[in-house]
């Protein structure tokens, strides 16, 4: 399956191949920056930056190196702006790690510490973060002290709250010229250039737009006391969230995947309301979003809402949300059990794999994937053989290797790095070795192979070597590689060719033709590593080096100092001393015989 698939397939109710992953596909479902850096620190990748793209909750932008190697299936398409250097401005966290803000956000760092923002006229305090800290706390509620009379200025007062004024992308150019047509042409070329599902993070938040122009504890008690109020500004926020639905529609409608909107109606005990209220207030409106997605584009409607929801969520399923999120499991009545026996055949849990205030916070590895895997066991699904170490994790880390382990590099004596196998006590067994087919005496400025890559700096000897990038020797060795001859190292010279490489062997004696040459392995004294190989290749990794050796070369198998078997592709001669050769089929008939 590719990644949209698997994410398709997950929210039709079908089994996907494994559990869809996200990370960083909507703030709900991100990485802070904090652990973002150290995650990059661990994975010895600090050339890469930390982009914080979600400025009030300080969330970092993954880079793409970092989605494909965790597996991730799902993308935000906002990442597609502020992509040029331009756009970024160095900024330190709150650990001294180094980070980049949007070129656009300017704090001001205060003498205690705390950073602070404010309103164009430079006083008004619109959002702080104390020092230390690790997200930017809202400081301007516009109708703290009372509705008003119009609304007229709603627009300009949203634009002062901090989570409209300092958005995260696409929509902190939603003011550009030609913003929709730029979203349109940046989400297709996601589409065209990769395999994962699409998020587009929109917002039209009803509950918390309440909370965040009425302050919190306003805002509830107007719920019971003033529901009139709350009813007239709920239209009013409607009215605009359906407009930018009409335009997102229409820009991304037919390229998007899945739609997230956010409303937190949930505390750990229970819900902010009871299911009346949501019921009466916000269940219309929010069946009011949905239909118009859905009848206007092909996205899937997902919610974030935290906390202990699930009286609600028979409500938000019937008005349309398809998609949960996060499934905070430790708040009350909100069991992975009790979820995906009450809801599991109506909407998709889009998290819930791990407990994320406890466990994913303050456990150890190995507490985490044992809980993941006891999750996914208790709702239901099948997770067959269960594996996630190769060699270097085996080795290790014992612990992770469940029910079986990929030992690929292993099995040759190998590891991620030479420092690495001695750490583990490795001895490397195999050795991969080619005839001198001629031996050659070239003057000055003569040239070699294709290109013409490699001149004779004075009088050379250059053997020629039965190997080339038809057997698996990779063209990027050309003019370095080492090659062990008589036990003594010399250079690769010249393009490798399809059957052959060269060697300058001016400085070994008595090199003649059929003499051995060591490609990778040990001789006496020297040997040749894996690794060294592998640094030769962009990306390359030792595993790649050995597998890259195709079938035509033959394996000979030694136990005890005796050859026990000998594979090849093809053979003309009658076996001999047990070894095992084909017959001769898959010759070309000219050679058949």
């Amino acid at each position: 399956m590719t990644s949209r698939e698997r994410v398709l397939s997950a929210i039709a109710h079908k089994e996907p191949d494994r559990v869809p992953v996200d990370m960083g596909a909507t703030p709900s479902s991100g990485i802070s920056a904090i652990a973002y850096s150290n995650l990059l620190k661990y994975l010895g990748r600090t050339d890469l930056p930390v982009q914080i793209y979600d400025v009030v909750q300080q969330l970092a932008q993954p880079d793409l190196s970092i989605i494909d190697q965790f597996g991730i299936d799902v993308l935000d398409i906002g990442r597609t702006f502020n992509v040029s250097p331009s756009d970024w401005q160095e900024t330190i966290l709150a650990n001294g790690d180094k980070a980049l803000y949007p070129a656009w956000f300017n704090p001001v760092e205060q003498p205690n510490g705390s950073w602070h923002c404010y309103d164009t006229d430079g006083k008004r305090l619109l959002a702080m973060m104390p020092k230390g800290a690790t997200f930017f706390d809202q400081s301007y509620f516009p109708y703290v002290d009372g509705y008003p009379d119009s609304y007229d200025g709603l627009d300009e007062e949203m634009g002062r709250v901090l989570w409209s004024r300092y958005v995260h992308s696409p929509w902190d150019h939603a003011a550009d010229d030609g913003f929709w047509e730029q979203l349109r042409t940046n989400a297709l070329h996601l589409r065209e250039t990769t395999d994962k599902a699409l998020m587009i993070v929109c917002g039209c938040n009803l509950f918390e737009w309440g909370t965040f122009l009425r302050r919190m504890d306003n805002f509830l008690m107007d719920l019971l006391c003033d529901p009139d109020q709350v009813e007239r500004v709920l239209d009013e926020l409607l009215e605009r969230h359906l407009a930018t639905l009409e335009k997102v529609c229409a820009s991304v409608g037919d390229i998007v995947d899945i739609i997230r909107f956010g409303d937190d109606l949930g505390m750990t005990t229970g819900p902010f309301m009871d299911p009346d209220t949501y019921k009466t207030l916000f269940k219309p409106r929010h069946k009011q979003l949905c239909d118009y997605v859905k009848s206007h584009s092909q996205m899937h409607t997902f919610i974030h809402s935290c906390g202990s929801i699930s009286s609600l969520m028979p409500h938000m399923i019937e008005a349309g949300i398809e998609v949960f999120n996060p499934v905070q499991t430790n708040a009350v009545d909100m069991s992975p059990e009790f979820l995906k026996k009450e809801f599991g055949q109506d909407c998709t849990f889009w998290g819930g794999g791990v407990e994320t205030v406890g466990t994913l916070n303050n456990g150890t590895p190995t507490q985490v994937r044992e809980q993941v895997l006891e999750r996914l066991e208790r709702i239901g699904l099948s997770t067959g053989l269960r594996h996630c170490v190769s060699t270097g994790p085996l080795l290790l880390h014992p612990d992770w290797k469940m029910d079986m382990v990929r030992v690929g590099m292993l099995g040759y004596g190998f590891s991620v790095s030479a420092e690495a196998a001695d750490r583990m006590g490795l001895h490397p067994i195999m050795r991969w070795c080619a005839k001198i087919v001629s031996v050659m005496e070239l003057d000055k400025n003569e040239s070699i192979s294709y290109a013409r890559l490699y001149q004779t700096a004075g009088r050379e000897k250059i053997a020629v070597i039965s190997a080339g990038y038809a057997d698996g020797y990779s063209r990027c060795f050309s003019n370095c590689a080492p090659i062990l001859l008589h036990d003594q190292l010399v250079t690769e010279c010249g393009k490798i060719c399809m059957d052959f490489s060269m060697a300058n062997v001016t400085n070994v004696p008595d090199v003649v033709p059929g003499d051995e040459a060591i490609l990778l392995g040990e001789g006496t004294d020297r040997s040749v590593r894996a690794d060294q190989l592998s640094a030769l290749i962009p990306y390359g990794v030792n595993g790649w080096t050995t597998c890259q050796i195709s079938d035509r070369v033959p394996r000979i198998y030694i136990y005890d100092g005796k050859v026990v078997t000998i594979r090849m592709r093809y053979a003309l001669n009658t076996a001999e001393n047990g070894t095992e050769q084909s017959d001769g089929s898959e010759l070309p008939g000219q050679l058949n015989g």
